[in-house]
């Protein structure tokens, strides 16, 4: 890890997020950056139930670092379907927060 970016090797696939510099509000930088490994990476550093949460409280549950994670501290992510008791179930995160000052729901497929 360098000290804005990240360069991340793995399964024949090479991953780079870059932390500073994105251009976009912060609901469209978590529509980017959510997916299923991350959520997989969240549940086994974690070991919490799959509930409703803020972006904040993922990043955070994964070891990064405070000045990262608040920046999504009002994205609220909702997993779909409802009834997705382990990551294998989950689909779909709606994604729900402020663009432009007004208030916006944003749906993904993982």
């Amino acid at each position: 890890m360098l000290s804005n970016r990240i360069i991340i090797s793995r399964s024949g696939a090479i991953d780079y997020i870059q932390f500073d510099n994105l251009i976009g509000s912060p609901i469209k930088v978590a529509k980017k950056m959510l997916s299923k490994d991350l959520l997989t990476r969240w549940s086994t550093a974690s070991g919490r139930s799959l509930v409703g949460m803020t972006l904040e409280e993922l990043l955070r549950d994964i070891g990064e670092e405070d000045d990262i994670s608040q920046q999504f501290s009002d994205i609220d992510l909702q997993w779909r379907p409802s009834s997705a008791t382990t990551v294998a179930d989950v689909k779909e995160v709606v994604i729900t927060g402020d663009y432009r000052e007004q208030p916006i729901s944003l749906s993904k497929t993982i």
